[in-house]
């Protein structure tokens, strides 16, 4: 019997193909939380820059 047809390796090729894209989700999952974690250290870094100008707007820099 060739290999495809043999049951005990369909199931041997679907349980690699289940284990690989477990894997896949698990990276693309990671990915979006270090995609989420860059954008807020942008939007903190933004607003840390801006907060000098926005205080001295505000007159809470006055000598």
């Amino acid at each position: 019997m060739p290999p495809e047809h043999d049951p005990a390796e369909q199931e041997k090729a679907r349980s690699a193909i289940a284990a690989a894209v477990r894997r896949l989700n698990s990276v693309i999952a990671r990915q979006s939380e270090v995609d989420q974690a860059a954008k807020t250290q942008r939007r903190i870094s933004s607003e840390n820059h801006l907060a000098p100008n926005i205080a001295s707007a505000l007159g809470a820099n006055r000598d």
